[in-house]
């Protein structure tokens, strides 16, 4: 081949390449297309809050619905709703469309909050052992302990005590003393469950059924849960002494007896 006929091939074929290397890549493929759509996510359930305090529904005929009380009394012409043991609502029968009853009996539920408060009278007098402190305390001591609930098992004192301390009536008005915590390890354990109604007394009585060992005493408006001689030391200060039998007042003298009356006279 001429030199000639090599230069115009050549000048033929740089432009052909020059093309091919500008001309775009195809776009890719595109993915295969799917059956369907995902299903939306389902709504989440309505939560206890949502569905209402427990108690009767009554519903009236003005749109109004009552949540969380107490039917105490139906007639035909009004219904009566406890809205606390003191305070009650009535409400005619002919603005009322329906009720709606739960299983609660008021009668049973005021019997059980009645043996609830003597209960917590009763361990608040037991673990203050004649000591006098201020209403505060002995409300504390009163007061309900089980919403929001506790509960362990062979839990260690320490950490039973200090969870209890963290309840909203409670609020740190419990201080476990150094003789407690320097009991066996086997003696510091604690089952315990609030039960309804249950008072923060009511359960310290229960720890210390669980261990004769434990005492308690109250100290700066605090209840001091020790063991049986820094209990007895601390009180023994606390109560006055008794008097020694030589300044004991003498007795009362006895009253004279009544003078006889005078001789009837002679007839």
């Amino acid at each position: 081949m001429s030199v000639r006929s090599l230069a115009s091939l050549l000048l033929f074929l740089c432009p052909v390449a020059l093309h091919a290397q500008q001309e775009p890549s195809p776009p890719p493929a595109p993915g295969p297309a799917t059956d369907a759509a995902p299903a939306p996510a389902a709504p989440p359930a309505p939560s206890e809050s949502e569905l209402g305090p427990p108690g009767d529904l009554v519903t009236l005929r003005n749109g109004r619905v009552y949540r969380g009380f107490q039917v105490v009394k139906s007639t035909s012409a009004e219904v009566v709703l406890e809205v606390t043991p003191e305070v009650t609502i009535s409400i005619p029968r002919r603005q009322i469309v329906s009720i709606d009853y739960d299983d609660i009996d008021p009668v049973v539920e005021r019997e059980k909050r009645k043996a609830a408060e003597e209960a917590a009278e009763q361990a608040t007098m037991a673990l203050l052992s004649g000591q006098k402190v201020s209403p505060a305390i002995q409300s504390k001591l009163r007061s309900d302990i089980s919403v929001p609930p506790i509960k362990f098992e062979a839990r260690d004192l320490g950490e039973a005590i200090a969870e209890i301390n963290k309840h909203p009536a409670v609020n740190g008005l419990l201080i476990l003393d150094k003789p407690v915590l320097n009991f066996p390890e086997e003696e510091r354990k604690w089952t315990f469950e609030t039960k309804p109604g249950i008072s923060l007394a009511a359960a310290i009585e229960l720890l210390r059924k669980s261990n004769p060992k434990i005492f308690t005493f109250i100290r700066d408006d605090r209840l001091v849960i020790t063991d049986e001689k820094t209990a007895k030391d601390f009180l023994s200060v606390q109560q006055p002494p008794a008097p020694p039998a030589g300044d004991a007042p003498a007795p009362a003298a006895p009253a004279p007896a009544p003078a006889a009356p005078p001789p009837a006279p002679n007839p």
